[in-house]
């Protein structure tokens, strides 16, 4: 089972999110919001998930160092709908 970290995306479809995650085989974790200790979040994940249209810049920024610095991949969506989550986790299976 693979686990993708996700960055963005609303609040009320944070547990569709997961829900959808599930159904395909991973362990998704939503963070909606800059939190500490970023490097420790993002070190246990396969991938990361970044939904453009709901994240501050601030937040997008440092996901993506920490992200390069640990050699995890990034994927984004421009998008947060629950298609575009299931877009966005077939991109994360194929890598």
């Amino acid at each position: 089972m693979k686990n993708i970290a996700l960055f963005g995306g609303m609040r009320r479809l944070e547990r569709h999110y997961k829900e959808e995650a599930t159904r395909v085989g991973i362990r998704l974790d939503v963070f909606n919001s800059l939190g500490t200790r970023m490097a420790h979040r993002i070190r246990g994940v396969d991938a990361v998930a970044i939904f453009s249209c709901q994240v501050s810049h601030k937040l997008r920024k440092v996901v993506i160092r920490t992200a390069e610095s640990e050699g995890v991949p990034v994927f984004f969506c421009n998008s947060c709908g629950i298609c575009a989550l299931r877009e966005c986790l077939s991109r994360c299976l194929k890598n």
